[in-house]
This record gives C-alpha cells, structure tokens and sequence, in this order.
C-alpha cells in the first residue's frame, strides 16, 4: 500500500499511513488507500502522512507537518503548510 521509488529520504520517526479510522453521521470508517513516495524527496523528521498522499519528484515535506488525506504535493514542492502549535 505503499510504494518508496528509489533515493527517498525518511525523516526519523516519521508516520507514513494508508489506512486510517474516520468519523461518520453514520459512524466510523475504515479508510485504506495508497500512498506514493516518488524519486529523490524527503520526509521531514516526525511528519505524517495520511492515506492518499503522493509527494512528487524531488519534492520535500517539512519536519512536523501533517499531510491530510488525498493531497498531492507537485514536483519540487516544498509542502510546510501545518502549523506549529506550542
């Protein structure tokens, strides 16, 4: 369910997962879809991302940033969009 293409970089303790639990009016789902790590980008320390999520060649997710379901990061992005809360 999850495909790495070669020189990925994981950040440590980083949470890659294609499955999920979500809340519905009609109670709770399981939700599993793939997730697609392409060449030469990074995964921050302690980032997550959620099922869904493609990061494109080359691109780079932030330490500590949430990547939310279905998200596609283009090619060369550089993907901080979370915010910090202290």
């Amino acid at each position: 369910m999850v495909t790495i293409e070669e020189n990925v970089i994981l950040g440590d303790e980083c949470y890659v997962s294609p499955h999920g639990i979500v809340t519905l009016s009609s109670g709770d789902a399981l939700i599993v879809k793939r997730i697609h790590l392409k060449k030469n980008c990074i995964i921050g320390a302690r980032a997550v991302l959620l099922p869904g999520v493609v990061v494109g060649i080359g691109s780079t997710v932030a330490p500590n940033t949430v990547v939310p379901m279905n998200t596609v990061i283009s090619d060369g992005e550089f993907y901080p969009k979370s915010k910090v809360i202290s």
